[in-house]
């Protein structure tokens, strides 16, 4: 081995570089969700996969998940980046989807109350259109008003001073 004279060749710092290569190690608990996540895919597939399974497009995907569709695409990149938490929401859609499937009672219950909680949300958007409406209403009334007096205003003060300049 030939040495440089401008180079530093210590050991220390030969041990720093090293040290900077190595990945941190991973806590037992990192550990066990690599190990459930790793489970997981190998019994479901990918992420593309599942997401085929569960019948929902890309975009309706995150926003199950609450991320932005550009996470999606840097997964989709390198599906070992995923975080634990994905798959196991991933594990209780296609848990609850297969409940779905299997239970149409579960299935019709499910949907009424979607469609409930829908038409009170609508019932609730609608009164405060309503208010809106109202409130816009007023003041277009008011507007009229005051653009009505003006006018008169206007008039008056014509006749005033054409009477006076006439005299």
């Amino acid at each position: 081995m030939t040495v440089d004279p401008g180079q530093d060749n210590s050991l220390g710092k030969r041990a720093l570089e090293f040290l900077n290569d190595v990945p941190p190690p991973k806590s037992a608990l990192r550990m066990r969700y690599a190990a459930e996540t790793k489970i997981f895919r190998d019994q479901h597939g990918g992420l593309e996969n599942i997401r085929e399974k569960l019948g929902f497009s890309r975009r309706k995907m995150c926003q199950l998940l609450l991320v932005d569709p550009s996470a999606w695409t840097r997964w989709m990149k390198d599906e070992s980046r995923v975080p634990p938490h994905i798959y196991r929401s991933l594990e209780w859609f296609l848990a609850l989807n297969q409940k779905m499937l299997t239970q149409p009672d579960l299935a019709a219950m499910m949907n009424v109350r979607f469609k409930v909680n829908n038409q009170a949300f609508d019932a609730q958007k609608e009164s405060q259109l309503v208010e809106q409406i109202q409130s816009v209403k007023r003041d277009l009334k008011r507007q009229q008003l005051v653009s009505a007096l003006l006018t008169a205003g206007l008039i008056l003060m014509m006749f005033v001073l054409s009477w006076m300049l006439f005299r």
